[in-house]
């Protein structure tokens, strides 16, 4: 969750899945991660370390955890269409997303607080 006065553009929230991904613990026993996401801006954000001004620090946050784990890491695109549950979620259609994965956990994301300095009030 943000601060309510808070309004962030949709690539924030993709950006900041994939960092709060890498900001969890490591893998039990591999140390190689690998992100699938709906979105090729996410995908070119991670596999070329380079985005624009407000989204650096995010980038900077995760990688930097990354190092510090040890842990490799790859983001790669699969689309919406292709990944039903996931592009059920991502358009908040939770109830789609529980009857095809029925067994499927869903919770509140609490945005970390070291990411909370690219969203602009």
């Amino acid at each position: 969750m943000t601060p309510h006065d808070y309004a962030a553009p949709i690539f924030y929230w993709e950006a900041a899945t994939v960092a709060c991904v890498m900001l969890g613990p490591p893998p039990i026993h591999f140390w190689h991660l690998v992100v699938y996401t709906n979105s090729q801006n996410t995908v070119d954000m991670w596999n070329s370390l380079k985005t624009v001004m407000p989204y650096n620090s995010t980038l900077m946050v995760a990688i930097d955890n990354l190092i510090e784990s040890n842990t490799d890491a790859q983001v790669l695109h699969v689309p919406g269409v292709e990944n039903r549950v996931a592009d059920a979620l991502s358009c908040f259609n939770n109830a789609l997303g529980l009857r095809l994965v029925p067994g499927i956990k869903l919770g509140l994301f609490e945005t970390p607080h070291v990411l909370l300095g690219a969203l602009k009030k």
